[in-house]
């Protein structure tokens, strides 16, 4: 039918024609619902963060200062929601007789992680929440869980006083040191 075939063929025409116009063909970007924001969470939750220790879903996760106690093997879901939550193993030392000839054991742990922040161009979670229920371990991080500013080297006047002299004037001093702010 000559007719039909026609038809057939003004239809695909057609079809081929208005697919990049309509969209079918783009690819998604971030006008399409996909994010480009990039996520990160420190992997020293004891307030020892350094840029070099925030990663984008962690797989371990340092949990004490001493070593005695970590996570590994952590999956996440909902990574990059305003509140993640992470499953993994904890390492744990039992610390007897000491932490130094102590025995690790593994337990099941969750890691949920919260209260996002701006940090260099990333979102940063900033509050950190475990639990190892077989070992009775539950805390939450809040404190110094995005790196802070290098300490200042530059030498910052001293303010004058009323009966300041010239030398006095000159002298200045030195801020060395981090503040960490935190609630």
């Amino acid at each position: 039918m000559p007719g039909r075939d026609t038809a057939v063929r003004s239809t695909a025409i057609l079809l081929v024609a208005c697919w990049p116009i309509a969209g079918c063909g783009a690819s998604p970007g971030p006008s399409r619902g996909l994010s480009s924001t990039r996520y990160v969470l420190c992997t020293s939750a004891v307030g020892n963060c350094r840029e070099s220790t925030m990663r984008t879903e962690p797989h371990v996760m340092y949990l004490s200062g001493d070593g005695s106690l970590y996570a590994v093997r952590i999956t996440w879901i909902h990574w990059g929601a305003a509140t993640a939550i992470g499953k993994g193993t904890a390492e744990v030392n039992d610390c007897t007789p000491s932490c130094a000839e102590g025995t690790v054991h593994a337990h099941s742990a969750t890691i949920t992680v919260s209260d996002l922040r701006a940090w260099r161009g990333s979102l940063a979670y900033t509050r950190v929440s475990v639990s190892v229920p077989a070992s009775s371990y539950s805390y939450t991080f809040t404190r110094g869980l995005i790196p802070a500013a290098a300490p200042s080297t530059t030498p910052v006047p001293a303010p004058p006083s009323p009966s300041s002299t010239a030398a006095a004037l000159l002298s200045t001093s030195c801020t060395m040191g981090l503040t960490t702010t935190g609630r």
